[in-house]
């Protein structure tokens, strides 16, 4: 059984403003959120509250040399990276410029064939071409240490422009060039008050500067309301890239959910519509679960276009191209489970991953396109960090994801001799490097995890943020709930504790996956689901007559009507 541990707040909640739940300041608090300032900001965001771009670091001198290519019309080309943050940034930019009419070209190189990454290979054959006066790389560039020794030296006939959100190595920290400008707010020198912007988020910063700077006849070319309608595509980069949702990110999350529903960009509307249908109030969920996976899938499969395309405002065959990632998509799942299913019927696989304390194991037969994903799947079903590796020919190119109590990034740097190509954080990392390297490499790895991983770390915990009585539940909670929104990293949705709940009524759901409950507290009756049990909560229902319950809250709709249900998570 999982722990139940209560989320602690360093200061009390401050409950001086009466128009809220006592429940809500404790949730707020637990969130380190608990001065009158604070609370209001938090409950009711607005985009006043935005940073000044102006304090990102080289913003400045890439503003005037992106100017200077509006004005002298020069020829253009975007490169970014091929996930949804990567594809996202390069449409908004790329649909920015167009629209200041513009000779641009875009650029997504392959996961497979070139991997993460402006490389100097493709530099030099893109110098040779000397069709370009200016690269804007985005979501990617920061750490390109040959690229920017190549430009620096004067070697390219092109200037490089950088937005990017990537952990900068320490070479690349303290990079002062006229001709290889990277705006990154988690660059050493950066007096940025956010630093955990999407890759998107940071391109949008770069186009809000780029505005403000412009002359009149370049803003003209713009509506009033245009900024605002890119933080569709920026919340949409924020939560597929699985950036905090606090400070400006839930700023730009919260507004662009609300843009989302009426999007401008018609390839974003036509993948909505088939992916959603008519569905209103858009949520985190709809954009990591459902939109950011289709987004993803042909990148994962083969290259990222059909992606980047659907986003420019001026792709044509749109409805196509969707239908496209629809494929992709439901093949990504197909070819997602038949890894996990192999890996599973490993012999003695849980015994061993007990042992290690993590997993590590490699495959000439597997996609690496989904690798990241298996192994977020393995995270959430053993609670140990994964690392799993393609084999190709003589080199391994490996996806890791990782638990709270071990810090991937950290704990690879110091490997890092094995390695040809590293990078990351502390969740998730992506590796290449020889096979022939690999056996000593994950003999130490393994040895490291198993120093640094206590048995108790292994152990999944839960965590609440209060315990409440059944009573306390009503509309006005949930209305209030509803401001706590959108939930995501640094924002989790809420978690209730009730005692002593008698339990009036079982029925399971598809032949004893789910089960619906109805329970009682002190007289208060409410209606609960709990979703995929297992045999533990099986047999506690056979048992027990009472229970304690860990749960969220969700508002469902059927003919008009809402009802509150009681989503649980866990039970004893």
């Amino acid at each position: 059984m999982p722990n139940w541990v209560q989320r602690e707040s360093e200061k009390k909640p401050e409950n001086k403003i009466s128009q809220y739940s006592p429940v809500i300041y404790q949730i707020l608090a637990n969130r380190g959120i608990s001065s009158h300032k604070q609370i209001q900001s938090f409950l009711k965001p607005s985009l006043k509250n935005l940073h000044n771009p102006e304090k990102l670091p080289h913003i400045d001198k890439a503003t005037k040399r992106m100017l200077e290519a509006i004005n002298n019309k020069e020829k253009i080309l975007i490169f970014g990276d091929y996930d949804a943050d990567g594809v996202v940034s390069v449409g908004l930019i790329y649909n920015f410029l167009k629209q200041l009419g513009l000779d641009v070209d875009t650029y997504i190189p392959s996961r497979f064939d070139e991997g993460y990454d402006i490389s100097l290979k493709f530099v030099k054959s893109l110098d040779k071409q000397k069709k370009y006066n200016l690269l804007i790389c985005v979501d990617c560039g920061t750490n390109s240490r040959q690229v920017i020794d190549f430009v620096e030296k004067g070697s390219s006939s092109f200037d490089v422009i950088v937005c990017d959100h990537h952990e900068p190595t320490e070479e690349s920290d303290h990079i002062q060039s006229d001709r290889y400008l990277i705006i990154n707010p988690k660059l050493s020198p950066s007096k940025y008050p956010f630093r955990q912007l999407s890759g998107a988020g940071v391109t949008f910063k770069f186009i809000v500067n780029m505005l403000r700077r412009a002359d009149t006849p370049v803003r003209n070319r713009f509506g009033p309301g245009y900024l605002t309608q890119l933080l569709d595509l920026v919340a949409i980069s924020t939560v597929a890239d699985v950036m905090p949702l606090v400070d400006e990110n839930r700023i730009m999350v919260k507004r662009g959910l609300q843009v989302m529903e009426k999007t401008v960009n018609r390839g974003l509307a036509v993948l909505l519509n088939e992916a959603l249908g008519k569905k209103s109030n858009l949520n985190t969920y709809d954009i990591g679960f459902v939109i950011a996976p289709r987004l993803n899938s042909a990148g994962r499969l083969e290259t990222a276009t059909n992606s980047l395309d659907i986003l420019k405002n001026d792709c044509s065959g749109v409805e196509s191209k969707v239908q496209s990632l629809e494929g992709f998509n439901r093949k990504r799942k197909k070819v997602q489970e038949e890894i996990l299913e192999q890996i599973l019927g490993q012999k003695d696989i849980e015994k061993k991953i007990v042992e290690q304390k993590i997993f590590v194991d490699k495959s000439s037969h597997w996609n690496e396109g989904v690798l990241g994903i298996v192994a977020s799947s393995l995270v959430k079903q053993f609670n140990v960090p994964v690392i799993l590796f393609k084999e190709k020919g003589d080199k391994l190119k490996g996806s890791g994801r990782s638990i709270d109590h071990f810090n991937l990034y950290e704990i690879l740097s110091s490997l890092n001799h094995y390695f040809e190509k590293f990078g990351g954080h502390q969740l998730a990392c992506g590796i290449t490097m020889h096979k022939d390297k690999y056996p000593a490499f994950s003999r130490d790895l393994v040895k490291l995890a198993s120093s640094l991983i206590s048995e108790k770390q292994l152990q999944k915990s839960l965590k609440y943020d209060v315990e409440i009585s059944l009573s306390q539940i009503n509309g006005q909670l949930m209305s209030q709930l509803i401001l706590l929104e959108p939930y995501g990293p640094g924002n989790p949705k809420p978690v209730f504790r009730s005692k002593e709940c008698m339990i009036e009524d079982i029925r399971y759901l598809k032949q004893g996956k789910h089960v619906k409950l109805k329970v009682s507290q002190e007289g208060t009756p409410k209606e609960a689901i709990f979703f995929r049990i297992s045999d533990r909560v099986k047999d506690t229902l056979s048992k027990k007559k009472k229970i304690d319950m860990l749960y969220c809250l969700q508002e469902n709709e059927w003919n008009g009507n809402k009802a509150l249900q009681l989503v649980i998570l866990d039970i004893f």
